[in-house]
């Protein structure tokens, strides 16, 4: 499972600097209000977000607002009476190995700790323009992962990764057993998205794609993936729902829940289910830039560390 959760980490390069800068290990996991947020030398640096954070900041808390804070993979910090806080001077206290609270601890803990790389998309695209030099590359196959996808978690963007700006791409479809092609779009883009996937694919039914560079004939990558059976997206997320608020998570906000239930599938060995519910939470909250990052690093970090 942790193996699983190792590879995520958010995008937020101002902030991760900061954890390697000072080498500490405490996160904002809760924000209520746009709390501020000042460096050692009391110089405002803008409003506090949640992920990893210098101990030798402070954070101010006006009426309202609200923080909550971990240091380890199980002690939480809940600030709630306004006022100056000096990050190293916070109580902390123990949540527990087994509690949910614990579990959603070592989860937001793991996103920002395990990782080698606070930029998964640009390392990744690197090591592509690292390979393609010379001849014709092929094209790397990014999403799906393999493993299941759900039909009903909204539209299917199928992508890849290619270094060539004028190369027409051919994404072709199979069904695993009869081998009989069951889609084929162009397009000179890295990506294509089907609408309505429940129109192309059957549940239950396993399939396997590539993608083709036009007028090359080439050893293509095919990767797989396995159409989940019909509801079971929804039914992880709801178990996964229920189980917080059965533990009065209701002040749990859109980024940390995103996180919790991302790392939730991706230890039920669902990382397309992970990154099918971010992309549905990113649609479902276009103003929050957070859980962009969340899913785009997800993926990449995947990627990067599986050698897809």
């Amino acid at each position: 499972m942790k193996s699983t959760l190792i590879k995520v980490v958010f995008c937020f390069i101002f902030i991760l600097g900061l954890t390697f800068l000072y080498g500490q290990n405490i996160y904002v996991i809760h924000i209520e209000g746009q709390v501020s947020l000042l460096l050692g030398d009391e110089k405002k640096s803008g409003n506090l977000v949640h992920g990893p954070i210098s101990e030798n900041s402070i954070i101010i808390l006006d009426k309202n607002e609200r923080v909550k804070l971990i240091r380890s993979k199980n002690e939480i910090c809940d600030l709630k009476i306004p006022g100056k806080y000096k990050v190293n001077q916070l109580p902390y206290q123990n949540t527990g190995n087994n509690s949910i609270l614990g579990r959603f601890c070592e989860y937001f803990h793991s996103f920002f700790t395990n990782h080698s790389s606070p930029e998964a998309k640009s390392a990744y695209k690197s090591s592509i323009s690292a390979i393609s030099r010379g001849n014709m590359a092929i094209p790397k196959l990014d999403f799906p992962l393999q493993g299941d996808l759900a039909l009903d978690a909204g539209p299917i963007t199928f992508m890849w990764s290619h270094t060539c700006d004028t190369c027409t791409y051919a994404l072709k479809i199979y069904n695993f057993n009869t081998k009989k092609l069951i889609y084929e779009q162009s397009s000179k883009q890295t990506e294509i998205t089907i609408s309505n996937p429940e129109t192309q694919f059957i549940d239950e039914v396993k399939y396997y794609w590539k993608v083709e560079v036009v007028g090359f004939d080439l050893e293509y990558l095919v990767n797989t993936f396995n159409v989940a059976p019909k509801g079971q997206f929804d039914k992880n997320i709801f178990d996964i729902d229920y189980r917080l608020g059965i533990e009065d998570f209701e002040w749990v906000g859109t980024t940390p829940k995103c996180i919790y239930i991302m790392s939730e599938l991706a230890a039920l060995h669902k990382p397309n289910f992970a990154i099918q519910y971010g992309r549905s939470t990113q649609i479902r909250h276009p103003d929050n830039i957070e859980i962009k990052g969340i899913t785009e690093n997800f993926l990449y970090s995947n990627l990067l560390n599986n050698g897809e």
